[in-house]
């Protein structure tokens, strides 16, 4: 019997693994002479989690660069969600992301500096200061290889607190009590061995990432395909605001393959047909850097009204691109700070971005929606009561965090930069929490 499994082995995975760590509850055990009991699941090697394609930025107002508040991330959250965020996670994310960030320092993030030695920061979309005025520098980050160091940190960190691993085996039920009300472990396939193994654990935490995969063209890796929505739809469980999923502007042509916000945080702008930069437009004062839901509708609009262009690979195929022109970067910074950008250009579209235009087109890229936690990462139903009004009961044991979770934190469309401060901070929560579960 475990204290814990979860299931999943990216940013949200980890973060639970050690904020669970670091609860009083398993600092009581370990007096007692108790070494908790804690299994991670993934069905890839960890190393592999989709976290690590994550290249722009972890938001929070730690105001190196220049002067930031929390409170003018929290709206900018708010604002760029639609209006339809959950206010009491959005104030959670905004005012506790400077310190998830300096704990990931802490832990061995090794972020970009400014000369003197700060964190340093860039522009990302939707990220204003005062309250929705001109674009601030909010988005720390590491080159365009944030998630890489994020996820490589914090499995160390696990690795070196004995965290055990469960590596390529694929969870294929989550079982529940036979009332449904607490949660009893999960089933799942050995690949290595091929066979099944019943997994028994006092609580689960699911972390299983998102669903980008259900679209033709994505950004996710090929593993992200919503199992852990399936397993928690099909344990008899609900999903909520899944009719919400974002695509980012700037996939590379036909390829989905994700060309991080950061290319224009650093200057990159975007150009139809005309060689027009259209994004005034239709976001005058934010432009390039307005939230994604803003800028892929504007681009869908100018490939609509025949202003797009076709894929160099096809010049005779569809015009369903518009140009991303990073040539106005200096070479020598773009090298220094977008090293994964320009070798994903390179690479795939065989084109040098300090010369020629990128072919880019918007990307299935985040879920917003998933299955419905509390701030703590608690999983809960809604049920009617005899008077046919609403209640919300807890699945006792049961937690999920990250992209596969619906905290609401997030609205109707993801600001640049949320998501690993999501996965980080919730995921830790939703540790601390289960920490803190029956045993």
């Amino acid at each position: 019997m475990y204290d814990a499994v979860i299931v999943g082995a990216g940013a949200a995975g980890l973060s639970a693994a050690l904020g669970l760590l670091c609860s009083p509850a398993v600092a009581r055990m370990r007096r007692e002479g108790v070494e908790p009991r804690i299994l991670v699941v993934s069905k890839l090697q960890p190393l592999r989690s989709h976290t690590g394609s994550a290249e722009g930025g972890i938001a929070a107002s730690l105001g190196n660069v220049e002067s930031d508040d929390w409170h003018w991330h929290y709206y900018d959250t708010v604002k760029g969600g639609d209006w339809l965020v959950d206010q009491d996670a959005a104030r959670l994310l905004a005012e506790y992301a400077p310190q998830t960030v300096i704990n990931l320092e802490r832990q061995g993030v090794a972020f970009s500096r400014t000369d003197e030695g700060r964190i340093a920061q860039r522009r990302f979309g939707g990220h204003t200061r005062e309250f929705g005025g001109e674009p601030v520098r909010r988005a720390a980050y590491a080159a365009d290889r944030i998630g890489h160091q994020i996820l490589h940190t914090l499995w160390q960190q696990c690795v070196a607190e004995g965290v055990a691993f469960a590596e390529e085996w694929y969870v294929t039920d989550l079982v529940l009590a036979e009332d449904g009300g607490r949660a009893a472990g999960v089933v799942a396939f050995d690949t290595h061995a091929g066979a099944v193994k019943a997994v028994h654990a006092r609580n689960v935490l699911i972390a299983t990432g998102g669903a980008g995969r259900l679209f033709h063209t994505t950004s996710n890796s090929w593993d992200l395909t919503g199992d852990g929505m399936a397993l928690a739809l099909d344990a008899g469980l609900q999903l909520e605001d899944v009719e919400f999923v974002q695509f980012h502007p700037t996939g590379l042509a036909h390829t989905g393959i994700l060309l991080s916000e950061a290319a224009r945080a650093e200057g990159g702008v975007l150009r139809n047909a005309d060689g027009e930069a259209f994004m005034e437009r239709y976001a005058p004062g934010h432009a390039d850097l307005a939230a994604r839901d803003v800028v892929s509708r504007s681009i869908m609009a100018e490939i609509d009204a025949g202003r797009g262009v076709a894929d160099p690979k096809d010049p005779d195929g569809p015009r369903d691109c518009v140009w991303l022109d990073m040539t106005g970067i200096d070479p020598d910074r773009m090298h220094a700070v977008l090293p994964q950008v320009v070798e994903t250009i390179e690479q795939y579209a065989h084109i040098d971005p300090v010369r020629d235009y990128v072919p880019v087109k918007p990307t299935a890229h985040y879920t917003m929606g998933g299955i419905p936690v509390t701030t703590r990462g608690e999983v809960y139903r809604w049920s009617a009561d005899t008077d046919g009004e609403a209640t919300r009961t807890k699945v006792a044991g049961l937690f999920a965090a990250g992209e596969c979770s619906c905290v609401s934190v997030h609205g109707a469309n993801r600001l640049g930069g949320n998501s690993l401060l999501d996965a980080c901070l919730f995921g830790t929560r939703a540790g601390e929490r289960d920490g803190r579960a029956d045993r």
